[in-house]
């Protein structure tokens, strides 16, 4: 009984966003408001048409980046996300211990002195 959300194009320029669920007995209904701001749950048809939309947007080419945007603020991520960011994070990570275990972390000097052991070791 989760809910889900799709955008539709609406009739003219417009944009439908449709927030539903399906109800314990297996029927789908959408979230809409009324003029007071209640929000209301109504059943859509079988057919998949609906009365109003949750929410329709005229510009969906300003709003959308801006909800994401806030989402992305509040702490909402898509799982695709927080795995990217989980996979980035472990690899940066690894890659600080590889400059720990191959001292690339030393001052400019002490890396030349290294460089220049190893090539005496080389001659002998």
């Amino acid at each position: 009984m989760a809910w889900e959300v799709q955008l539709k194009r609406g009739n003219l320029m417009a944009t439908d966003v449709l927030i539903y669920r399906k109800n314990a007995s297996g029927a789908v209904e959408i979230l809409h408001f009324k003029e007071d701001g209640c929000g209301v749950v109504s059943p859509i048809a079988d057919d998949g048409s609906y009365t109003n939309p949750t929410l329709r947007i005229a510009d969906r080419d300003d709003f959308l980046p801006a909800l994401a945007k806030a989402l992305s603020e509040a702490g909402i991520k898509l799982p695709d996300e927080s795995h990217t960011q989980g996979y980035l994070k472990a690899q940066t990570e690894h890659l600080q211990d590889l400059r720990i275990l191959l001292h690339l972390n030393e001052a400019p000097q002490e890396i030349s002195h290294i460089k220049i052991r190893m090539d005496k070791e080389e001659q002998v």
